[in-house]
């Protein structure tokens, strides 16, 4: 009996000892792996021994923020690529909707030569894209979306923004607002899932730390905003309920609707808009008499060359988003270093950068009529 144990305890460990030389184990390892490390590993590898620092982009030709931010980004990539740098800079244009640039994006995710992401280009396609993105280890850093309060914690988290905090974007709006003695706000936006809810919420929370005697008073509405929506219940915040200003969370095409609606019910007040409004996208109706004012940002550009380029390309100064973009392309390239690259180290470069660069960037208040301060 004993020994017949014992040849059985021989003869599993002769045949474990052979298993162990053949590598059986460690696949066996590696299978328990997490997938998320595996990718990470195999991008790491590829893009090591890729000659070029592959960068890729899927946007909305027709989002301007996007547009304007692959615009400068693209430029930035050409200068790069003339001073010698080995890169190649890879965009899809024509994604409209979530299911295509998902697509798209995850094409380019299983391309593990490609180093990193520039985008998303639209904050509602974020969650999203960071989900793909996340899985496949790509770094996802872009220019001109803001990082929404309730977006997942994540123990490697692979989405970086270059755009200022929306924070920033409130602080100077809330600061405008107590400049002109405002007090009393009434906020109308959209439902949820949208920008303009998002900002709405944090402005409308961050609006208590201003003056404690600051009240907000909120409607929201569903998208797209229509003249006969509200009826009466918005007379009173230009009788009853008397407040000092307006805060509107929509987007630029809802704006000729909002003035109507205020003209109905005889409400001349300043109206204050997110970063969400660009002011070239602007169209409003012939003899409008209310004060519109919207946030821009001020960025500074690093490149003399790049502004040079523009300019003469162009015919006219960039947007900020433009300058986000080139930016974003330029830290990018000073932060890759083929021979340590990891998809970890190469975001923590990055956020680094995103902080000490966003120190520089000042948002001020534009009225819409002169187009000053």
């Amino acid at each position: 009996m004993i020994k017949n144990l014992l040849i059985t305890f021989l003869s599993l460990t002769v045949f474990g000892f052979i298993l162990y030389h053949l590598g059986v184990f460690d696949n066996l390892n590696s299978a328990g792996r997490d997938e998320r490390s595996l990718h990470s590993e195999k991008r790491t590898e590829t893009v090591r021994k890729t000659p070029e620092f592959m960068i890729g982009s899927v946007y909305n030709s027709k989002d301007i923020p996007a547009a304007e931010s692959v615009k400068g980004a693209m430029l930035a990539y050409e200068i790069l690529q003339s001073n010698g740098m080995k890169i190649k800079y890879i965009t899809v244009s024509n994604c409209q909707k979530r299911p295509e640039t998902a697509a798209a994006l995850q094409k380019m995710c299983v391309d593990y030569r490609t180093g990193a992401f520039l985008g998303p280009g639209n904050s509602e396609m974020l969650t999203s894209l960071r989900a793909i993105s996340q899985f496949y280890a790509l770094p996802l850093i872009s220019p001109v979306t803001v990082r929404p309060d309730k977006l997942p914690q994540l123990e490697y988290d692979n989405y970086v923004s270059i755009f200022p905090p929306l924070e920033k974007w409130i602080d100077a709006i809330l600061a405008h607002m107590k400049g002109n003695n405002i007090k009393k706000i009434l906020i109308i936006t959209p439902g949820d899932g949208t920008y303009g809810e998002m900002f709405s919420s944090v402005l409308e929370r961050n609006s208590k730390n201003v003056l404690n005697d600051f009240q907000t008073y909120r409607m929201t509405y569903p998208h797209p905003l229509r003249t006969n929506y509200f009826n009466n219940s918005l007379t009173n915040y230009g009788g009853q309920h008397k407040v000092d200003a307006i805060f509107f969370g929509g987007v630029a095409d809802e704006l000729p609707e909002l003035m109507q609606i205020l003209k109905n019910h005889n409400i001349n007040l300043p109206v204050y808009v997110s970063d969400d409004i660009i002011r070239n996208e602007i169209k409003m109706p012939a003899g409008t008499a209310f004060k519109l004012f919207l946030p821009e940002a001020e960025v500074p550009v690093s490149n003399a060359k790049w502004l040079e380029l523009y300019v003469k390309k162009y015919k006219k100064q960039p947007s900020y988003h433009a300058v986000l973009g080139a930016e974003t392309m330029f830290v990018m390239a000073e932060k890759f270093n083929k021979s340590i690259y990891t998809p970890e180290s190469f975001v923590k470069a990055i956020e680094h950068a995103s902080l000490e660069f966003n120190k520089k960037i000042k948002i001020r208040i534009i009225d819409f009529s002169t187009g000053k301060l």
